[in-house]
């Protein structure tokens, strides 16, 4: 376990400098008709293809809260916020509805997620004296980090918006910025997954033994098994025999891939982690044969 901890301190050094310091996590919200659902998801691809020396990670409500919510079967409405504020940069919230007047007034209200919103509101209603501009907007405008988009929300419109949104969420960002430790279910996905790339396959219990040493699993926050089980589910990595955890090379490259990482960048990162695994199976072949034959075995 020795040996894993000191490589794993190495891959998170690593990871904090080459991944983890350019990356900006937008949580998308919207309207629930089929309509704002495909505005919404063309407006998220869009934002993941913008190119700058930022990348722009998207989440949407459909996905995000049921990755949160694996191991949390009692967590409460206020708990999920708290955990949703610290997970991510911005929220972006486009008024299409009224579930989405709702979410302002919720966000606009916490006292994290207040200073990361970004409201996208139809100009034929920026002047009208009603409540969301006299109640919440007024607030979110005079007295927080938070930026109000006024915009209509068409497709046709989507590449202007997405300018406008990047611009906003790096704003936030330097006034804002995002705690991102290690029990961090977004930020450290991942780690986690470089993690088991470089030990695969390593048993499952091992692994969250590793977490745990290391300090990445906080009982209070996430914890290893929810992310562990996001990637699981998402087929980004394999339980075998319900006992080891295994690396899928497809999954590890969808999720750089996502993340706006190119194909040389995605070979640069996999070249780095190699070299950490081949020193890992150097200490493991040499224990091996000290331990079998006293010499490294082949």
């Amino acid at each position: 376990m020795k040996n894993l901890i000191l490589i794993s301190k190495k891959i998170i050094i690593f990871y904090k400098k080459e991944i983890q310091s350019n990356d900006i996590a937008i949580f998308l919200c919207g309207g629930a008709s089929d309509e704002q659902i495909k505005f919404r998801f063309i407006l998220g691809n869009q934002l993941e293809l913008r190119k700058s020396q930022y990348i722009y990670s998207i989440y949407y409500p459909e996905t995000l809260f049921s990755e949160i919510l694996l191991g949390y079967s009692d967590i409460d409405l206020l708990s999920l916020e708290n955990l949703l504020a610290k997970s991510v940069n911005v929220v972006v919230v486009p008024l299409q509805s009224v579930g989405t007047f709702t979410e302002l007034g919720a966000f606009a209200n916490h006292p994290m997620l207040k200073d990361k919103l970004i409201i996208i509101i139809d100009p034929r209603y920026s002047k009208s004296k009603s409540f969301i501009n006299s109640g919440p907007i007024k607030l979110l405008k005079n007295k927080t980090n938070s930026h109000i988009i006024y915009n209509e929300m068409k497709v046709s419109d989507i590449e202007k918006i997405s300018y406008k949104i990047s611009e906003a969420a790096r704003d936030i960002s330097e006034k804002t910025p995002l705690k991102k430790d290690l029990t961090n279910p977004l930020s450290s996905t991942l780690l986690f997954l470089f993690l088991i790339y470089v030990f695969d396959p390593i048993e499952k219990n091992t692994f969250e033994k590793l977490v745990s040493s290391l300090g990445l699993n906080d009982p209070l926050e996430i914890n290893s098994a929810t992310i562990v089980n996001s990637l699981i589910n998402s087929g980004n990595i394999k339980l075998q025999n319900n006992y080891y955890l295994s690396f899928v090379e497809e999954g590890f490259e969808n999720i750089l891939e996502k993340k706006g990482y190119n194909d040389t960048q995605v070979i640069k990162i996999k070249n780095n982690l190699s070299k950490f695994r081949i020193h890992a199976l150097n200490i493991y072949y040499r224990k091996r044969g000290l331990y079998s034959k006293g010499r490294v075995s082949p």
